[in-house]
């Protein structure tokens, strides 16, 4: 297990590119999931709960919606579909749709009832679409490809976009890109590795940068870090065990979860104040 902490001082634009790809059957073990922990109170910044299931948390999500949680994390990798749930000062509706095919129509749709898409994952075979409003936003383009979509994020960077989504889903890259995240993010940078971009972050860290979407996908991980995020310290975890330990530690230092998923037969859980 590895764990890694920065300290600090101190109208829509429809984007209709879509590769469509089919999933191979994949068999792999899936790793122990832990017990429920109990949501988070009053240390984090924002009260938090994580959820880890095998199938996918229809009936956990609503729940938590009806307690006033919104989605901030879901991920699907290797059967585990990683859940996290916050009560958030800025996200005041969100709108979910699962469908078997990519959701192209329901995108177009909540894009012009005004929310925007702030995860857009692929699991046991649904396509699960999670839009929010009160994320600031005013334009969002999306694009779908099979091969990494260096030029894409090129092209949609020098018309004013941030990186707001970069993953690997249904064997091909998923690029969300916004407008007006840059009343978030000042500047922002991405690399790609074969290896965990450890020496990279760091790197980055110093720099005063801090990560903003992780994943890994085709034999590389894809690593986006952004200036004027707001965050101050900033931590990092990799592993074979669940980090329920180091969620309750970062917890009571006043840290949320800002990404829990399993990458590349490994946990990796990402925090920040």
């Amino acid at each position: 297990m590895k764990t890694f902490l920065l300290a600090c001082c101190c109208l829509p634009l429809l984007v209709l590119a879509q590769t469509e790809l089919v999933q191979p059957a994949v068999s792999s073990p899936v790793p122990a999931l832990p017990a429920d922990a109990p949501a988070s109170l009053t240390s984090p910044p924002f009260p938090q709960v994580w959820r880890t299931r095998t199938t996918l948390p229809e009936k956990e999500i609503n729940e938590l919606f009806d307690k006033g949680y919104f989605i901030t994390n879901l991920s699907y990798e290797r059967d585990v579909w990683c859940l996290v749930m916050t009560k958030s000062s800025n996200i005041w509706q969100q709108h979910l749709r699962y469908r078997t095919e990519f959701p192209q129509a329901d995108i177009k749709k909540l894009w012009d009832d005004g929310a925007y898409i702030t995860n857009l994952t692929f699991g046991s075979h649904i396509w699960t679409l999670v839009m929010s409003r009160g994320t600031g936003y005013t334009q969002q383009a999306w694009r779908t490809r099979s091969h990494f979509p260096e030029q894409e994020i090129r092209e949609l960077r020098r018309q004013g976009f941030y990186i707001t989504q970069l993953s690997y889903e249904k064997d091909q890259w998923v690029l969300v890109a916004s407008k007006n995240a840059g009343r978030l993010f000042t500047d922002q940078v991405w690399r790609t590795h074969p290896e965990f971009p450890a020496k990279e972050i760091k790197e980055l860290w110093d720099k005063g940068y801090r990560i903003t979407d992780i994943s890994y996908g085709n034999g590389q991980w894809a690593l986006v870090m952004s200036k004027g995020t707001g965050l101050n310290q900033q931590m990092w975890n990799t592993g074979d065990e669940f980090p329920g330990k180091k969620i309750e530690e970062y917890w009571n230092k006043g840290h949320n979860i800002y990404k829990l998923t399993y990458e590349n037969k490994k946990w990796l859980l990402i925090m920040a104040n």
